[in-house]
């Protein structure tokens, strides 16, 4: 198995042992829920990876509109401190 898929595999082991261990059932912006966001973009900067990241929230409206917007500018700084 390669050392990518070992990485990926384990980042959704880690999130699954915080859903079950947290009851992380709450929907949270990206950067003020207990997902070290910085962590995981360092580990896929580290194997490589090249592809595309998406943001999903299950709220809708206006809200989600916004929570989008602040979650996009958020990884946006994450990613560019990981990659400088």
């Amino acid at each position: 198995m390669s050392r990518a898929r070992q990485d990926g595999r384990l980042l959704l082991i880690l999130g699954f042992v915080a859903f079950v261990i947290f009851g992380c059932t709450l929907e949270r912006i990206m950067g003020a829920s207990l997902v070290d966001f910085r962590a995981v973009f360092t580990k896929l900067h580290r194997v490589g990876y090249k592809g595309a990241i998406s943001i999903e929230r299950e709220t809708s409206g206006p809200q989600q509109i916004e929570d989008v917007k602040a979650e996009k500018a958020y990884l946006e700084r994450v990613i560019r401190e990981v990659n400088a």
